[in-house]
């Protein structure tokens, strides 16, 4: 594990200098010592002292008292980055309880080559800036390492770490010396840890032949140490993870923050002998002595690997993880993923990264795709042929013309049912109801595109109107309309906001690509008879040989921008195949999708597209202009109006930010409406404090009114109690029980005695959810954006997780009439930089074809 936290010259590690890394009576730990090249060029060698640790944080010659930085002796919080490797805690536990001297010996001297082996590549990647026109010239970082045993709890469990405190002082080969460029660290992060860990299983197989490693959701571990025995040495471990909540679905902000709110001060341990001793007492009760150590070292010759062939598969393997989720990469991805698959099995860190470097240049599956951003990128040909097929498959349908909506057409369809919609479509140029974007962009789709349409809206710009009407027309001139969302919130909002029949796009593929021989419908029909005498409540649905996609088909598709390559590219394969008409709506600066790439932004650019660029919520100007800001990149121009209008609020701490929203919601009528008062956080672990804390609150304010009676109370199978009154999320679909992931309603009545609970959803129906078979549901009060739909009022906790631009824009433009923001010092930094920083980062995923030919943007038709 790695992780880099910048230090300060006059903070934390620096009062600790005297306190702990140079202490004398430290018996047994190893005292700081000078690390690399640079260190030697400035006369610098063996233990460090404390007069040296302090001058060197301040940028000034410990011996010469020479400035080595233009900041030299000025208070600054970017002295050092402490870079902190730390060894997978079944090392750690055989370094603490071994008695054999000669097992402790090769085992520390394995973690020491390894950490040689990382203040290599730290070296390899500092640079300081020289000139007016800052080139950068490599330089050797003054490093000096700190090795601890223990953690920091309270018992000090066995932990061994050490710490790389890389001064920002770089001597160059010529003796000049300069301020650390700190950027290549952290992109480097991931990739170095990566292959820390790998070196130290080599190391270790190296020391010990033969010895062997297993895979667990934290790294590999030494095999053959008991689980019961790392659990009960990984305390720290414990805190961190009781702080998140469930540590699968906390991001590593989320760790990260954890691990701060819970550290304590570092004291003073026992000696190390002593504490040798009671780790020696306490691995025994759990069956790991001595012997089991020394068999566990040396039980079997070592097995003859063939490096060739691991190092060939780490590759491949990094390709295939690389390429679920991206169309592009670059050679530090590659490192990472390829030094992950090959920990363990018998090769060393540097040869993976030469075998990286040597197969992305000569392999016949990798295509050099050119430069972004200043870094070579890479992609397959498989990849490649993929996205060409699916933009040529595009360009064809889009050229053309199919489906088109006139005023003979819709004569010819006319019926009661069909008048009002040939009234609106007569009216059409006049209806003030609509934008201007939305009447060019309604007879752009109707009349003058393809087979497929691209219609690009902005946030807030009445996207489902415009589709609505869409699917009046379409219907109205007897074509067969079905709307298609990415997940089933954004299709249950189609069913009730648009008036559209939706489905997710995952069952509209499913069902496309259904077998409709006889064959299968005798399968089908076996199956649901089989089901349903097992007691399983699904029906006898018939099955359907006739084809879902038909010539009469129209297809209007919500958040496109969300949809990957390989689903894209399925999408138009069956819309091709059918016939049928395919109408993309999605907004180019939302959300985007998790798997590999989107071809939405693309085909945007390449093909004639309508545009919706009018905001219609929110109705306030300057929320409208703040939206704006904040899709251009410009989040400090935002965050500056909303101070200047009360309504950005910066605390001292993320809790008192937290007390300050709901403060702020429940004087706003959240307690009565919480329906209309929508809290936006950044992850899960905070919904979940927030709707802890907002449950209380509202029963807080309902006790001076009636008594609250034990029966309106419920414990959920997660712990978590709710009452009578709450807000209720669902978080799994249920076609059974009626609700669907995101759905939300209120808490009206609980049964202990049948472990059920009656919900009244937000559209009006009463759904009764047993827990035991239907037990996902929680508070909802505070929701992440992934859940979040519109409200008249949104309160946004920002800072505590993931941020972007595309979230961002999410956040900003939930909001219909107020738009209040909460921030913690901390994550806002200073004048809002942090902050602003963040919500301007842009994580536009693009296509391998953009990077290898980008596309210059034809004359977009506007209609």
């Amino acid at each position: 594990m790695l992780s880099i936290a910048a230090l300060g010259a006059t903070n934390y590690h620096v009062r600790l200098a005297q306190e702990e890394y140079y202490d004398p009576q430290r018996a047994g730990e190893r005292l700081g010592f000078f690390l690399g090249r640079g260190a030697e060029l400035l006369g610098l060698q063996g233990t460090v002292s404390k007069d040296q640790f302090k001058s060197l944080m301040r940028g000034i010659h410990p011996e010469t008292n020479v400035p080595l930085r233009k900041t030299s002796g000025k208070r600054t919080a970017d002295a050092a980055r402490d870079l902190t490797l730390s060894a997978p805690k079944s090392w750690s536990v055989i370094l603490g309880a071994t008695k054999d001297p000669r097992i402790r010996e090769k085992t520390e001297g394995a973690f020491d080559r390894s950490i040689r082996w990382a203040a290599g590549r730290i070296e390899e990647a500092s640079f300081t800036r020289v000139g007016k026109s800052s080139r950068l010239v490599p330089a050797k970082p003054v490093i000096s390492c700190f090795i601890h045993t223990s953690s920091r709890a309270l018992d000090h469990d066995p932990q061994w770490h050490a710490h790389l405190v890389v001064k920002n002082v770089g001597v160059r080969e010529d003796g000049l010396t300069g301020a650390i460029l700190s950027r290549p660290y952290y992109v480097r992060k991931m990739a170095w840890g990566a292959l820390f860990r790998c070196d130290m299983a080599y190391e270790l197989q190296q020391a010990f032949p033969g010895i062997e490693f297993r895979r667990t959701k934290t790294g590999v571990e030494i095999a053959g140490v008991p689980h019961s025995l790392l659990h009960h040495f990984s305390k720290r471990r414990r805190e961190i993870e009781a702080e998140v909540g469930d540590p699968d679905k906390a991001t590593a902000i989320d760790k990260a923050k954890a691990c701060l709110k819970t550290r304590r001060s570092k004291q003073l341990p026992p000696p190390l002998a002593e504490l040798r001793t009671r780790w020696r007492q306490e691995a025994r009760q759990f069956g790991f002595g001595q012997r089991e150590i020394t068999h566990l070292l040396r039980r079997r010759p070592a097995r003859h690997v063939d490096k060739s062939e691991v190092l060939q598969q780490a590759f491949d393997t990094a390709i295939t993880r690389l390429t679920q989720r991206q169309s592009h990469f670059d050679e530090l991805e590659m490192v990472r993923y390829a030094a992950d698959w090959a920990t363990g099995r018998g090769v060393q860190g540097q040869e993976v990264v030469d075998h990286v470097a040597r197969e992305l240049r000569r392999s016949p599956t990798i295509v050099y795709l050119g430069e972004l951003r200043g870094r070579p990128r890479y992609s397959t040909k498989e990849v490649l042929k993929q996205e060409g097929k699916l933009l040529e498959t595009a360009e064809k349908m889009a050229a053309r013309p199919s489906h088109r909506v006139t005023f003979a057409r819709l004569v010819l369809r006319a019926s009661l049912e069909t008048a009002p919609a040939i009234r609106r479509w007569l009216t059409l140029q006049s209806d003030r109801t609509l934008t201007a974007d939305q009447r060019k962009a309604i007879k752009f789709v109707a009349q003058r595109s393809g087979r497929l349409a691209v219609l690009a809206a902005g946030a807030g710009t009445a996207k489902l109107e415009t589709l609505s009407r869409l699917g009046q027309f379409y219907r109205a001139t007897g074509n067969s309309v079905l709307a298609v969302a990415p997940n089933a919130r954004a299709a249950r909002r189609l069913n009730e906001e648009a008036d559209l029949s939706a489905t997710t796009l995952a069952t509209l593929l499913h069902l496309a690509d259904r077998d409709r021989s006889p064959v299968a419908a005798a399968k089908h029909a076996a199956k649901q008879l089989v089901r349903e005498a097992a007691g399983r409540y699904i029906g006898l649905f018939p099955f359907k040989r006739r084809p879902l996609l038909t010539p009469n088909t129209v297809l209007l598709v919500d958040a496109a921008q969300r949809i990957s390559s390989q689903d894209m590219a399925k999408l138009l394969a069956h819309a091709k195949r059918a016939g049928s008409k395919l109408v993309l709506a999605g907004n180019t600066d939302g959300l985007q999708a998790v798997e590999r790439g989107v071809p939405f932004a693309s085909l945007v650019r390449r093909l004639p597209c309508a545009r919706l660029t009018e905001t219609v919520r929110p109705r306030n100007r300057e929320d409208v202009q703040n939206i704006e800001r904040v899709t251009a990149g410009e989040a400090k121009a935002a965050l500056e109006d909303l101070a200047r209008r009360r309504r950005l609020h910066v605390a001292a701490s993320r809790e008192s930010a937290i007390e300050r929203l709901l403060a702020e919601w429940k004087r706003s009528g959240g307690i009565d409406n919480a329906k209309d008062h929508l809290i936006i956080v950044s992850s899960q672990q905070e919904a979940r404090q927030v709707n802890n804390r907002a449950s209380e609150i509202r029963r807080a304010g309902q006790k001076g009114h009636r008594r609250i009676t034990k029966d309106e109370s419920i414990i959920l199978a997660s712990g978590e109690k709710i009452h009578v009154g709450d807000r209720i999320l669902c978080t799994r679909n249920s076609r059974r029980y009626g609700v669907q992931r995101g759905s939300l309603g209120t808490l009206l009545g609980v049964s202990r005695r049948l472990n059920s609970i009656q919900i009244e959803l937000d559209g009006g129906d009463r759904v009764t959810l047993p827990l035991v078979a239907y037990p996902h549901v929680t508070r909802g009060y505070a929701q992440t954006m992934w859940h979040a739909g519109p409200a008249p009022h949104a309160y946004l906790l920002l800072g505590g997780g993931y941020e972007d631009r595309q979230a961002a824009v999410v956040k900003f433009s939930r909001a219909a009439e107020t738009t209040r923001v909460y921030v913690d010092r901390d994550s806002a930094g200073p004048e809002l930089a942090e902050l602003s920083r963040q919500l301007s980062h842009d994580r536009t995923k693009t296509l391998a074809t953009d990077v290898q030919r980008p596309a210059h943007s034809p004359q977009q038709e506007r209609s």
